[in-house]
């Protein structure tokens, strides 16, 4: 998939994708040029506003596998770590709506295959996640940065680096 801001940018990216993979004999099939709105599976891009976000219907199913969760009594670790992982899966679109999970992941681990009462803090933070997923989307016009921090944590203590990689502007055009 090719997204651009100049439909003759994707147009010409594509082509030279085809040309290769036909090259290499793996055509390309169901080509679909000059879509100002396409879904991929789960995805909405919108190039019209140059967005990326969750699907409709993948929202209402995760937002309907939690409200079926939310409604039980008694709920297995493995069965919160299983909407967890989808969450982490959708999230990866806006990373900072990460930060959301903690008290799920303990549940998880603590209650891993017995049935417990689900604390209040996971209702809590699986409510949250429900409301923030409509806000799940990437915008592609945002200005580059050429600065890559990575960071990590654990009980133990945390790290953070930082580098310039490269220019933005030598890619700008």
């Amino acid at each position: 998939m090719f997204v651009s801001s100049g439909a003759g940018d994707t147009e010409a990216a594509w082509r030279q994708a085809a040309k290769v993979m036909a090259d290499v004999g793996l055509p390309l099939h169901e080509v679909e040029d000059g879509q100002s709105f396409v879904e991929p599976p789960g995805l909405e891009l919108v190039r019209i506003n140059l967005r990326a976000g969750l699907a409709r219907g993948r929202r209402c199913r995760f937002g309907l596998g939690a409200q079926a969760l939310l409604r039980r009594r008694r709920v297995a670790g493995r069965e919160v770590e299983n909407l967890i992982g989808h969450f982490t899966h959708a999230m990866l679109l806006n990373r900072p709506a990460l930060c959301v999970f903690r008290a799920a992941c303990d549940y998880a681990r603590k209650h891993c295959r017995n049935l417990a009462p689900l604390w209040a803090s996971v209702r809590q933070e699986l409510t949250t996640t429900m409301h923030l997923l409509s806000l799940l989307a990437v915008q592609f016009d945002l200005p580059l940065s050429g600065r890559v921090t990575c960071s990590g944590a654990t009980p133990r203590g945390f790290m953070q680096c930082r580098w310039q990689t490269w220019s933005p502007w030598s890619y700008a055009r």
